[in-house]
C-alpha cells in the first residue's frame, strides 16, 4: 500500500508523510533543498540536469566543471537526506540518463501548487463559478515565499499569482452578475489579505456596497487608502474615489436619531496631541482653513517632515532597513509634538505633512526641534536624518511662498 507525501509550495513551505509533518536535516533552506524542490516541482517530468544546474548557479560564478562539481556534491547530500529520512535505499537513483526524478514505487507526491495549476487552467477554460471557486480555494498564498530570491522561484511566483489573478477575477465577475454578495465579500476579502491590491478592495467595497453594509464599506476604502500609502506611496485611484463618493451619499441619506450620530462623529481613542488622519481627510481640513483664514486673517503653517538615510556622509532616501518601524516612531514623536488642533497625514513613504493652525513662523523651528527630540528617544535612529520644509498655508501672506523655507536635523541623531 503507497504511503502519501503532500507537498506545501503555496504560502509557507512544509511536507507531510502520512499526516506526519516531516522535517528535513539542516539549516531551513540551502541549495541541497533547493534541488529538492526542484525535483518535487517537475515531478515525473523530471528535470535535466542540465536545467537544474543553470536554475541553482546562474547568479554564482565559476565555470562548468566547478559548477558540476558542486552539483555532485548536492546530489550525494541529498541522497543522504532521503536515506535519513526512510524515503530512499542505498542503490535507488534520484538520475536517469541525465533527467532527475524522484518518484518512490511506494509514495504518491502531490504538491499544491501543480493542483493548483491544473485546477486554474480547467476553471479558465470551463469559466463555471464551481470550478473557478475551487481553483481560488486552493491558492494559499506565494510560491515558496522564502526562496524568492533564487530567479527560478521568483519567475514561477509571478506566474502562479497570474493564475489566480484570472481566476479571482472572473470569479468576482459572476458573482456580481449573479448578485451573490456574501461569497463575493469573503473572495475579495481573502484576495485583498494575500495581497492588498486596489482590485480586490474594490470587489470587497462593491460586495458590502450590495449588501448595503455602507458603514462597513467605509471603513474598507478607509484601509485600502492607508494601505495604498504606507506600502507603495499612492493615492486611491479614480474609481475608488468614486466608490467612496457613492457610499458617502448613501451615508449621508440613513435615517438615524442625532444622538447616535453625534456618536459616530466622536473621535475614538486617545485625544491628546495632534490629530493624524488620510490624506483625503487632510485635504479637506485644509481647504476648510484655508476659508477660515481669508475671513479671520489667522496664520496657519504647512510642514512637511521628510525621512532619510545617511550612508558614508550622503543622505537620501532607501527602502527597507527598517523605514516603516521608523516611519512609526516618527509618526508617535509628530503626534505628541503637536497640539491638539493641529492636523497630519502621511504624505508618502518618508514623509508626513503638517498643518499647524494660527502659528508664527518662528513656530516652525520649535515644532521642529520638539519633533527631533522625541524621535530620537527611540532605538535605532540614529542612521536617519529629518528634513523639514515649512510655509505659509495661505501664500498671499508670503510673497515667498512659492520657495519654501527649509532647515535639517544634525548629521548623527
Amino acid at each position: 500500500m503507497a504511503r502519501h507525501l503532500f507537498v506545501h509550495m503555496l504560502g509557507n513551505f512544509s511536507m507531510e508523510l502520512e499526516n506526519q509533518k516531516l522535517e528535513l536535516p539542516g539549516s531551513a533552506f540551502n541549495k541541497t533543498k533547493n534541488l529538492f524542490l526542484l525535483i518535487l516541482f517537475y515531478g515525473k517530468t523530471g528535470i535535466e540536469r542540465h536545467k537544474a544546474m543553470e536554475l541553482l548557479y546562474q547568479n554564482e560564478d565559476g565555470d562548468e566543471n566547478s559548477r558540476y562539481g558542486r552539483f555532485r556534491v548536492l546530489v550525494y547530500r541529498l541522497k543522504k537526506y532521503l536515506i535519513e529520512l526512510g524515503l530512499m535505499q542505498e542503490n535507488d537513483n534520484l538520475q536517469k540518463k541525465g533527467i532527475f526524478c524522484w518518484q518512490p514505487p511506494d509514495l504518491e507526491i502531490c504538491v499544491d501548487a501543480r493542483i493548483f495549476e491544473a485546477a486554474a487552467k480547467d476553471a479558465l477554460g470551463s469559466r463555471t463559478q464551481e470550478a473557478l471557486e475551487q481553483a481560488c480555494a486552493f491558492y494559499q498564498g506565494e510560491f515558496l515565499p522564502e526562496l524568492t530570491s533564487e530567479p527560478w522561484v521568483a519567475q514561477k511566483q509571478v506566474y502562479f499569482q497570474n493564475l489566480y489573478t484570472q481566476c479571482m477575477r472572473q470569479y468576482l465577475l459572476l458573482l456580481k452578475t449573479g448578485k451573490n454578495y456574501e461569497p463575493m465579500l469573503e473572495a475579495a476579502k481573502r484576495a485583498a489579505h494575500l495581497y492588498p491590491y486596489e482590485e480586490w478592495y474594490i470587489g470587497w467595497m462593491e460586495a458590502l456596497m450590495g449588501m448595503e453594509r455602507w458603514k462597513e464599506a467605509y471603513q474598507v476604502s478607509e484601509e485600502l487608502e492607508k494601505n495604498m500609502m504606507d506600502q507603495m506611496g499612492l493615492r486611491p485611484s479614480a474609481k475608488v474615489q468614486e466608490q467612496v463618493q457613492k457610499i458617502n451619499m448613501q451615508i449621508r441619506g440613513s435615517s438615524k436619531q442625532l444622538w447616535e450620530i453625534r456618536q459616530e462623529l466622536e473621535e475614538k481613542g486617545n485625544s491628546q496631541g495632534g490629530f493624524y488622519c488620510n490624506y483625503s481627510t487632510f485635504a479637506w481640513a485644509y481647504r476648510y482653513e484655508i476659508r477660515r483664514t481669508a475671513r479671520d486673517g489667522l496664520s496657519h503653517y504647512l510642514l512637511l517632515c521628510s525621512l532619510t538615510e545617511i550612508q558614508e556622509g550622503n543622505s537620501w532616501f532607501q527602502e527597507g532597513n527598517g523605514l516603516d518601524t521608523t516611519m512609526e516612531y516618527l509618526r508617535e514623536a509628530i503626534a505628541v509634538s503637536l497640539r491638539r488642533t493641529d492636523i497630519y497625514t502621511r504624505y508618502s513613504k518618508n514623509q508626513y505633512l503638517l498643518l499647524m493652525l494660527q502659528m508664527k513662523q518662528e513656530d516652525c523651528s520649535s515644532i521642529s526641534q520638539r519633533i527631533e527630540q522625541k524621535f530620537r528617544r527611540y532605538p535605532g535612529v540614529r542612521k536617519f536624518r529629518l528634513h523639514y520644509y515649512y510655509t505659509p498655508a495661505v501664500h498671499e501672506l508670503d510673497s515667498s511662498w512659492k520657495s519654501p523655507k527649509s532647515f535639517h536635523s544634525p548629521q548623527k541623531g
